[in-house]
C-alpha cells in the first residue's frame, strides 16, 4: 500500500502527471481482465477506458462521474463487449472490463476517426458524493471503500475525518482519486485530445449528441434502434436513480465547512488546476 501511495502521490504544485511508458509490441486493444483493484490502480486505471472499435468510441469512465451511465451506453450500442452479466432478472455490471495498453489509448486519442468521452464533475462534489454513497452507506459496499480504506469505525466517520484522511489512502481508490490520473492519466494529460468534455450535470444532453455522432455511418433502421434505445435508457434515469446521491443539491454543506473545503481544494489540487486551465469554473472555490 505504501508502494502504491508514493506512485500515485499529488504531485507537487506545478508538476506535469507523468504517464508510464509503454514497452514493446504494437498498440493492443485490451488484455486479460483483471479485478485486482490495486492492479487497477497500479495501471493507472487503464481498465475505466472502454474501447468501442466498431463505433471508433473510447469512453473514459470515472467512477462518480456518470460511470454507469457510461457503462450502459457502451453496452447499448456494442453488447457484444460483455459488459454486465445477469443476476436472476436483473442485470448487473461485470466487476472489471479489458484493459488497453496505454499505446492503444494514446493512438485513439490521436485519431481523427475516433471520438472520445470523458464527464467531468466539481471535485468537491464528487467527493461529498463518493461521501453519501460510501461512508454513509447508502452502497452496500460502502465500508470496503470508506471506513476499511481509511481505518475509521462507524463513530469516526464525519466529513472532516475522511477528507483528512484523503492524503494517505484516497489515492489507492479510484472514488477518491483524482480524476486527472484516470485512463492511463490521458484525463490530465491529453484533457485536449478528448473530443467530448461532458459536465456531470449536463450528462444525458451530452451524450446523446455523443451517441448521434458515432452513429451517423449506420444504415438508417440500425442508427434510429441504437439513437432510440440509448435516449430510452437515459431519460428513465434522468429524475434520478436509488444509485443517485444528490450531492449537488448537498453542496451548500460543504460550503459552510471551510476546513473541508481547503483539504478538497489541496488533494485534488491537480484537478482544479486542469479545470482551471480550461475555463471550466465550479461554485463554491
Amino acid at each position: 500500500a505504501r508502494a502504491l501511495a508514493e506512485l500515485y502521490r499529488a504531485p507537487s504544485s506545478g508538476s506535469p502527471l507523468q504517464v508510464p511508458p509503454e514497452t514493446g509490441g504494437p498498440p493492443r486493444a485490451s488484455s486479460p481482465c483483471d479485478s485486482n483493484r490495486s492492479r487497477a490502480v497500479g495501471d493507472g486505471l487503464r481498465d475505466r477506458a472502454l474501447l468501442l472499435e466498431r463505433d471508433r468510441l473510447l469512453l473514459c469512465r470515472i467512477e462518480k462521474n456518470g460511470f454507469m451511465a457510461l457503462t450502459h451506453v457502451a453496452h447499448l450500442l456494442d453488447p457484444s463487449l460483455g459488459l454486465f452479466k445477469s443476476a436472476g432478472q436483473e442485470r448487473r455490471p461485470r466487476s472489471c472490463s479489458a484493459t488497453p495498453s496505454g499505446e492503444a489509448l494514446q493512438s485513439r486519442l490521436r485519431s481523427t476517426d475516433w471520438q472520445s468521452v470523458v464527464v467531468y464533475r466539481d471535485p468537491a462534489e464528487r467527493f461529498l458524493s463518493a461521501y453519501k454513497s460510501k461512508c454513509l452507506l447508502a452502497d452496500g459496499d460502502g465500508r470496503t471503500h470508506c471506513h476499511h480504506l481509511f481505518n475509521l469505525s462507524d463513530h469516526q466517520i464525519s466529513l472532516e475525518a475522511v477528507a483528512r484522511a484523503l492524503p494517505a489512502s484516497g489515492h489507492l481508490n479510484p472514488h477518491w482519486i483524482p480524476q486527472s490520473r484516470f485512463c492511463g492519466g490521458s484525463v490530465g494529460a491529453n484533457w485536449s485530445s478528448y473530443t467530448h468534455a461532458i459536465s456531470n450535470h449536463n450528462l444525458t444532453a451530452g451524450l446523446l449528441e455523443v451517441v448521434d455522432h458515432v452513429t451517423a455511418r449506420k444504415a438508417a433502421a440500425a442508427r434510429d434502434r441504437a439513437r432510440g434505445q440509448v435516449r430510452a435508457w437515459l431519460e428513465s434515469q434522468a429524475t434520478g436513480t436509488a444509485h443517485s446521491t444528490h450531492a449537488a443539491a448537498a453542496m451548500s454543506e460543504l460550503h459552510e465547512r471551510p476546513e473541508v473545503m481547503a483539504r478538497l481544494r489541496n488533494f485534488y489540487r491537480e484537478d482544479y488546476a486542469l479545470f482551471g486551465a480550461h475555463h471550466i469554473r465550479f461554485p463554491y472555490l
